[in-house]
């Protein structure tokens, strides 16, 4: 069954894969390219380059930087600054059907993209408990 663009929620925690990468990183660079795909293939590139970055930044963790996940919120610490999001990350079952979501319809991955800028707008404003 096809997820129409009202039910994009249940796919939140690829929108924090994004918005944690576009934290770590300093740039909206990876939601830009979801945002403005023509195909899943923009999509999927986008998203493995989004969960490299996190793997890289969980990988090299210190008391400066690290990603804490509990069960409603995952919270990122970066350069000391801490980023408190409400989501999770997705896992691997939840990115293939994101996929297979995206590939029958794209803007699916496009509004996936408008909530992982929301997420950061609500971390960066205290929304998101930014401490």
């Amino acid at each position: 069954m096809a997820t129409s663009l009202l039910q994009v929620g249940k796919f939140r925690g690829v929108s924090l894969l994004l918005a944690g990468a576009s934290l770590i990183t300093g740039s909206p660079t990876l939601i830009d390219r979801v945002a403005n795909a023509l195909s899943v293939d923009s999509v999927i590139k986008s998203v493995n380059d989004a969960l490299r970055v996190i793997e890289s930044f969980q990988k090299n963790k210190s008391e400066k930087n690290e990603l804490i996940e509990s069960a409603d919120k995952t919270i990122l610490k970066i350069d000391g600054e801490q980023y408190v999001l409400s989501a999770t990350l997705c896992t691997s079952t939840q990115l293939q059907e994101f996929f297979k979501e995206a590939e029958s319809d794209i803007r699916i991955a496009r509004a996936v993209a408008a909530l992982a800028e929301s997420l950061i707008v609500d971390a960066r404003r205290g929304g998101g408990e930014k401490n």
